[in-house]
This record gives structure tokens, sequence and C-alpha cells, in this order.
């Protein structure tokens, strides 16, 4: 470097001291700016700061700030060599300086030569510093470079309202060449309706005021589509002018997911908040933690009067929770259970309510979640129709009682007027109409007796039946014997009546024909049910039948009642006639 292209500034509080320096200086082919104070000293620093090479610094300047302290500001501020020039020897002088990174500590009494040598020194040992230095700067900001090129993340530097700096990953973000991100002003590249808002916050950051660090705005693409960004922006120096340097990361499908999982709430909560159930949730030591708007349509509290307080305060009978807990562990739910609350007035609601436990990560049970519909309509409507109901049994019970009460008064009459009758074919059919009219009061008064109004015991019925027939007939059946075997079958009315004609007519012919002139022998009746056939068998040990009967053939009142009555339930006749009669019916339950 020439010596005319160097300039010194030298701090001297001594005119003549100052002069002579400052001539010997010039003479020397140096340029020089001179100071007499410390102030003055920072002041002729900074304004020259682009020209200056090298300061000569006094210690002692008089009143005021010292060389010392001057040279600590102007370091704070620039980088330049300074050389210490004094003609203080004492060790506190020296020490003062110590911590200052200086290039030297020259004696003014040391010789021009001394000083010359100094100052060569000090201008080549910052040269090679400022080059080492150089140096070292480019290759960091070459390893900067490389991180921030190969950043996944989008990064540039914004500085009045342009890009100054943008990395690989911001023109893919942005759809856009450099060209056209360097060449526009950012402002066009978002969205319009984030614009005010992302150029305050720039404006805010680069004058030193609060703005956010984070936020999101939208960017637009190159084909005009829209994506969601994070933006993390700092202050910044960009070419001595404050900057924001910028960070940005694609948060589209982020968004999309968030504003899925928030219209999907705004849904559910719509749902909750209008559905015509009760939603409920508990802890698990009872308490209410959520329930339902819907439950002041059918109670009349208010969500905020339920929560926090025990689910047993809205139970007619508090005990009943447990059971219903206890419902819950046996099968892990309970479906349309049953529950009586009461509303905020007292009254009764009845509820059905679809329950199950809560757990947490480990398995544990922390409460109950289920739904509640307010059944009270229903159960009124069900409680009515079983009031029906039971006067409607009230009704057929009484019917019934009166049909056997009349049944057993036309049997009466027919028993009263049995004696007058003097012909033997006469009193037969006074006989057999009350031996048929008797089979069906049995039947009513089996009902009436059971308060069972739809079916009766097909083995009693039986047994009261055929006993009836042979005390009816005792002339005839002292010397019988009646044996039986038959399964407890219910039967309902509709097949007991005719099944009953049958089992009449059929008893009281072998009483009239199977045992001539009073033989012994013996009568046996037998029900059974397969699967969903039920038979029935009639036998005797007696006579049998004439040789080449057909009972298809048989024109007697009896037995074509018996095929008409068979044919009735659906049934199917066999008769048998070997070592006495036996006759089997068939039909389906």
């Amino acid at each position: 470097m020439e010596k005319s292209s160097i300039n010194i500034l030298l701090v001297e509080d001594e005119p003549v001291a100052a002069r002579l320096n400052s001539d010997h200086l010039k003479k020397n082919g140096y340029n020089v700016i001179h100071a007499y104070s410390g102030t003055d000293a920072v002041s002729a620093a900074i304004g020259n700061r682009d020209s200056l090479n090298l300061i000569l610094m006094d210690i002692e300047l008089g009143d005021g700030m010292d060389g010392t302290a001057a040279a600590r500001e102007i370091l704070s501020r620039q980088h330049i060599p300074i050389i210490f020039y004094s003609s203080h020897t004492e060790n506190e002088i020296i020490c003062r300086t110590e911590d200052i990174p200086s290039y030297g500590y020259v004696l003014k009494n040391a010789g021009a030569q001394v000083l010359e040598a100094a100052i060569k020194m000090a201008l080549n040992l910052h040269k090679a510093q400022s080059k080492s230095a150089l140096k070292e700067e480019q290759e960091k900001e070459a390893r900067y470079k490389d991180l921030v090129d190969n950043a996944g993340e989008a990064i540039f530097v914004a500085q009045n309202g342009r890009l100054k700096l943008v990395n690989p990953a911001t023109l893919k973000l942005t759809e856009r060449t450099e060209d056209e991100l360097y060449s526009s002003p950012f402002i066009e590249f978002i969205h319009p309706e984030d614009r005010s808002y992302v150029i305050e916050n720039h404006l805010k950051r680069t004058s030193g005021s609060y703005a956010p660090t984070r936020y999101n705005f939208r960017l637009i693409t190159e084909d005009g589509s829209i994506k969601w960004v994070e933006i993390n922006s700092i202050i910044y120096t960009w070419n001595s002018s404050p900057a924001t340097l910028n960070f940005l990361t694609n948060i589209t499908e982020r968004k999309q997911i968030e504003d899925a999982l928030r219209e999907s709430e705004n849904k559910y909560r719509k749902i909750f908040e209008n559905i015509q159930d009760i939603f409920y949730q508990t802890d698990i030591s009872g308490n209410i933690i959520e329930i339902s708007p819907s439950i002041e349509k059918y109670a009349g509290f208010s969500r905020s009067e339920l929560i926090g307080r025990p689910v047993t305060d809205v139970y007619v009978n508090p005990g009943l929770r447990e059971e219903l807990i206890e419902k819950i562990h046996e099968s892990g739910e309970v479906v349309d259970y049953e529950l009586a609350l009461q509303d905020k007035n007292s009254n009764t609601v009845y509820t059905s309510t679809n329950s199950h436990f809560l757990y947490d990560s480990d398995g544990n049970i922390t409460g109950i979640e289920g739904s509640l519909r307010d059944v009270t309509a229903r159960k009124k409507a069900e409680v009515d129709l079983k009031e029906s109901l039971r006067q409607k049994e009230l009704l057929m019970i009484e019917l019934q009682h009166r049909v056997k009460n009349n049944l057993g008064i036309i049997s009466s009459l027919l028993s009263l007027e049995m004696p007058k009758l003097k012909d033997e074919t006469a009193r037969a059919v006074f006989m057999n109409a009350r031996t048929r009219i008797l089979s069906m009061s049995g039947i009513y008064e089996q009902l009436y007796g059971s308060g069972n109004l739809e079916s009766v015991s097909l083995a009693k019925y039986v047994t009261d039946l055929a006993n009836m027939i042979l005390k009816t007939y005792s002339i005839r059946s002292r010397n019988l014997l009646l044996e039986t075997n038959l399964e407890e079958i219910q039967l309902d009315l509709r097949r007991t009546v005719p099944l009953g004609l049958i089992l009449n007519e059929l008893i009281t012919n072998i009483l009239k024909y199977a045992y001539p002139d009073g033989h012994g022998g013996s009568i046996n009746i037998e029900t059974r049910k397969d699967d969903n056939i039920i038979t029935v068998k009639v036998a005797d040990n007696g006579i049998g039948l004439p040789e080449g009967f057909s009972i298809k053939k048989a024109d007697t009142m009896g037995l074509s009642l018996v095929k008409m009555l068979v044919d009735q339930i659906g049934g199917k006749l066999n008769v048998e006639s070997s070592g006495g009669t036996k006759i089997t019916i068939t039909f389906k339950d």
C-alpha cells in the first residue's frame, strides 16, 4: 500500500507535540487527521470509518475521556489497528492498555525510526489478519450457504418489500423462479386477505416494535393454488440496514387436517347440542362430567346445574345405580335398560339407557358413558295397556265362568228330563248330549280355575273328562279299570274343545259296545308329544270291532262326529282291532 493512501488518526492533546508528530508523519508520506481529546478521537474515527487505516493514540488526554477509553469505544464500532503512543513508562499506565487489542505501545522519545517501524508492522499485521478473517468469513459464509441451500425449510431475507436472498426450498415452496421472486414485491405472492397482516408484522419488526415471531398466512403459487405456511421471522441486518430473516414451513396438509377436525368437531358439536336423546358421562365416583343440552327439554335442568353433581341426585332410587353398574360389568354394556329418574320438579321421568364403561390407556375404568331416551309416554302406554289387558282378562274369566255355568245348567236340565223318558234310545241321546256338554264345560272350568285364558293342561283335562264319563255311566263302568299314561302338554282352547268331544265319543263307545253283558276290562288312554306332533291313543281289551268294519264308512252319529272333529284339528285317525280296539289320533302342535 502506498503511503500517500494511508490515513492516520493522531490523537494528541499537546498542541506542540501534535504539530511536530503530524509534520513528521506527513514528511514520511502519510495523511494525518488530528484529534485533541478522546471524544474528538471517537468522532473522527466514526466520521472517517471507510478511509481511516491506523490510529496513534496518546493515553493521557487531559480532562474527559482518556486514550484507553477512546480506544475501547472505537474498537466496539470498527476493526482498526491502534498503536498507543505515549511518554509514560509507569507500569500503572501501561497496564491500563493490556486488555485492549492494540498493535503495540511506542514511547514518544523512542525516535522516528521506531515509530515508522511500528506503523509498518501494525499495517502489515492488520492486513494479514484482515485477509485471514476474510478467508475465515468466506469459509463460514460458504458453510452457511451450503446449509441454507440444502435446508428442507424455505429460508429468505426480506427488506424494503423485496426478497434479497432465497434458498432452493423457497423456490420449491412458492413454485416460482429466482427472477420472479427477486423482481417482484414479495407481497404479490401472498393471498390478498393476508397481505395487510404480513406487511404490518414486517414493518413492526424492522422498526424495532413488537410483532409475533410465529404466525400463519397463505401463499399463492404460480398456478393460483393456495398453500398455508407458518413463518418464523427475526430481525436481521442486510447490507448494514434492517431486514428480516424468515423461515417458512408448509403446513397446508396440517391445516387441512385441522380444518377437517374443526369441521367434524363443529358437526358433532351441533349434533351433540341438538340431539333429542340425552348424552352423558360420569367419572368413576359417579359425578356428572358431561351432559347434552337436551336434558333441559326433558328434565328442566341446565347443563351447568348438573355438571359436577352426583348422578344419583337425579335417581328416584339412588341405590339402583349399583344395579346398573353390575349389569354393565356382566356384559360390558346395557341396551334399553330402564331407569326411573326425576326432573327438576321431582317428577318421575322413565328413561331407557344404552351405557358402557370408559377406560384409560391402561385399561382402567374411569367412568360411564351413555345415552338416555325419555320413555315416559311409552311407559304410561304400557301401564294403560296392561290395565286394559287385565280388564279384558277379568272379562274373559267372567265370560268363561258364565259359559261353564250355562253349560252346567243345560246339563242339569237334561238330567232332570231323562227320568221322564221311557224310550231307551231317547235316554241314550240325552245321555250322549249331556256328556258332550260336560266335556266342554270341563275345559272352561279348568280355564277359570287356573287363570290361564289361552291353554289347558291336557293331562289334567283328559283325567277329569274320563272320570266324569265313567261316573256318568257308573252302571256300565263299575267293572272297568281306567289306565292313563299322560305327558304334560299345554293345548290351546281352539283344539282342546274338539279333542274333548272326540275323547267323549270314543270313551262312551267303549262303555256301550266293548264289554257286553257287564264283562270287566280296561280302558287305556295315552298322550305324548314328539317334536311338534301330538299323539292321543284310546284303547280297550274288549270284543273289538265287527269284521269288515271301516270307520270311513261308519254312519253313526258318534263316529261321524269323530271323523269331522279330527279333520277340524288337522289330524289323522287310525283304527286297529286286535285283542280289543285301539284308536290313534295325531295332529301338529
